[in-house]
This record gives C-alpha cells, sequence and structure tokens, in this order.
C-alpha cells in the first residue's frame, strides 16, 4: 500500500491550527515570564532590604545616605551596603533594560525613597525617624536618567512631573516595592497613594500631585 502524502489544502490546516495554538499560547508564556520576572526582583529586592537592615545593625541604627557627595568620587547607598551584598547582579531587574550604572558600577534599577530628604542626607538617618515603617517605602524600582541617580526624589517630588517618565512597573503593571521593615510587596504605582502615603515617612496624608503622577505611571504599563 503506497504512503499518502499530505495535500497542500491539508498542510495549510496544519499551518492554521499552529498559528491558533501559538496565538494563545504567546501570551500565556510572556505573563508566565513577567510572573517569573517579578519573583525574581521580588528576590533582589529583598535580599537589598536584608543588606540595608544589616548595615543599619552595624552602624548604630543609622541607615546609608542615598549618596555621599563629601566623598572625592561620589558614590551611592549600593556603594556602602555592598560588603553585605554577595553578587551585584542583585541591582539589575530582569525586565529592566535601562542600562545605566551609577560610578562604582551598580545597575540603578533600584533607587532608595527620596521623599521630603529621606536618605538623602550625608550624615544618614536615624531609624527613629521613620514612624510606622511596615507601611513606608525604602526601596523602589525606576527607570533611571542623569537626574535620578540613586534617589526617587526627584519623580516622587510634590511638584515634579517628571513621575511617569522615570517610574517602572514592567511587571503585569506592578512594581516591588521594599518597606523600612524589610518585607517586599508588588503593588500597581495607584496602591502606594490610594489608601495612604506609603512615601511620606512621617505623614500618611496623599499628596494630589503624587497621585498624579502615579496614576499616569499606571496607564503606561497595562498589561
Amino acid at each position: 500500500m503506497k504512503n499518502r502524502a499530505f495535500t497542500v489544502f491539508e498542510l495549510l490546516i496544519i499551518i492554521a491550527i499552529i498559528a491558533i495554538l501559538a496565538a494563545f499560547l504567546l501570551p500565556v508564556l510572556a505573563k508566565a515570564r513577567q510572573r517569573s520576572n517579578l519573583i525574581t526582583c521580588a528576590s533582589n529586592e529583598h535580599q537589598i532590604g536584608m543588606a540595608m537592615l544589616e548595615y543599619v545593625q552595624d552602624y548604630d541604627d543609622v541607615y546609608p545616605m542615598g549618596m555621599s557627595s563629601y566623598a572625592k568620587t561620589p558614590y551611592t547607598f549600593r556603594f556602602e551596603i555592598s560588603p553585605y551584598i554577595r553578587n551585584k547582579k542583585l541591582f539589575v531587574c530582569p525586565s529592566n533594560l535601562d542600562p545605566s550604572k551609577d560610578l562604582q558600577g551598580y545597575s540603578m534599577d533600584y533607587a532608595v525613597n527620596g521623599w521630603d530628604k529621606l536618605f538623602t542626607s550625608n550624615l544618614g538617618m536615624s531609624r527613629a525617624t521613620i514612624q510606622r515603617p511596615a507601611r513606608k517605602i525604602m526601596l523602589c524600582e525606576h527607570r533611571t536618567n542623569k537626574d535620578a541617580y540613586c534617589y526617587a526624589c526627584s519623580w516622587w517630588g510634590m511638584n515634579d512631573p517628571a513621575f511617569a517618565n522615570q517610574g517602572f512597573a514592567g511587571h503585569l503593571s506592578r512594581m516591588n516595592c521594599t518597606f523600612m521593615d524589610g518585607h517586599v510587596v508588588s503593588l500597581k504605582p495607584s496602591q502606594t497613594i490610594t489608601l495612604f502615603n506609603m512615601w511620606d515617612y512621617t505623614n500618611d496624608k496623599p499628596e494630589p500631585a503624587l497621585e498624579t503622577g502615579m496614576n499616569a505611571l499606571s496607564s503606561q504599563f497595562k498589561g
């Protein structure tokens, strides 16, 4: 009995079926990868947050400064906590393709909260300054540029419209946030200001301009 070959019509049907299956599966696979990246990013932030807290324990309950301008070559909190970090890759978010690095070669995918001079003092900040540390953000994700060297303050600022262009919420419309007590939560940008202000470390009151910026950022990362 002769082997029967596929006809052109049958091949076209098979190709069409494969294309339909691919159309269904590719978005699912893309979301699965983003979820995996979100988990990896959250793990990175958690380890950075733990390094920050270890630093605090070793330095009389004082946080590292966001950036030191006293040194001949300025350096950021990343360099200060480097003895507690095993791998520079912890500062790289797998979903954030921004290649920017600070002067010591650390990726700037994560920034410290710079709201109202939080972390901006060259002398460091006492842990006692923080009210309700479990609900105030210490670290966050962002797209970097020359004006966002290590702080989030240039785009969390109450009157700064640049927030929507510098924040990063590329994990299924969410951003990982590390709180002052070290725990990490994945949140939509608007959620960080909806119930109360998670950025202002002494006040829960929302700021209208910040809320506008958060909503604008959320609208950029839909999916």
